[in-house]
């Protein structure tokens, strides 16, 4: 077997190479000079490379807030479409009965501050035969007041009429109602649209 002794040159000096005039101090520059520019070529391929992560890492958190707030609101109309029904249905049947319910205080606590408004003016009150019964029942504790009920048959339940002096003022449970279902209805046209 044939061994082969390979030359060393960790000690040679470029001036033992026969470089002309250079000494021992320019070999030891020219090594640092090339120390310098291979930490530059490094520290300038690690700004390179932080650059680019951060692009990347900075693309994938935008496309994952596109993600999250179309997911957001793909998950808030979905609520919003199952409330429809029953926000309509609240405004159509529950809303009525609860106000009808409170209808005859409504009208009594509007008298209540035209009287104190409008002190000993005469006060009528244009209402149905439906809601008679209940108002004259919340009026009774109130002798002093100077009311006068009056029955007009083209009036609807839920509709009064205070007149007193030269003004008048209308309750309507039914146009508050429809009031209501037409904020409803463009609520949800402008969600829809």
């Amino acid at each position: 077997m044939a061994v082969f002794v390979l030359e060393d040159f960790d000690d040679v000096s470029l001036t033992s190479l026969g470089a002309p005039g250079l000494g021992d101090v320019n070999v030891e520059e020219i090594r640092l000079q090339a120390y310098e520019s291979g930490y530059t070529a490094g520290w300038e391929d690690a700004v390179k490379a932080q650059s680019t992560d951060k692009e990347r890492v900075s693309a994938a958190f935008e496309r994952n807030l596109q993600e999250l707030s179309f997911t957001y609101h793909e998950a808030r109309n979905g609520v919003l479409q199952g409330f429809e029904p029953l926000l309509r249905e609240m405004v159509s049947k529950v809303l009525p009965a609860l106000g009808q319910a409170q209808f005859a205080e409504t009208v009594v606590a509007a008298i209540k501050k035209i009287a104190e408004e409008q002190v000993n003016t005469p006060i009528e009150v244009v209402l149905c035969s439906e809601n008679r019964e209940a108002i004259e029942a919340m009026l009774s504790p109130e002798p002093t007041l100077p009311i006068e009920i009056v029955e007009e048959s083209s009036l609807g339940e839920g509709q009064v009429y205070l007149r007193f002096g030269t003004s008048e003022q209308k309750i309507d449970l039914s146009q508050i109602q429809t009031q209501l279902l037409s904020s409803v209805d463009g609520f949800f046209e402008r969600k829809a649209g």
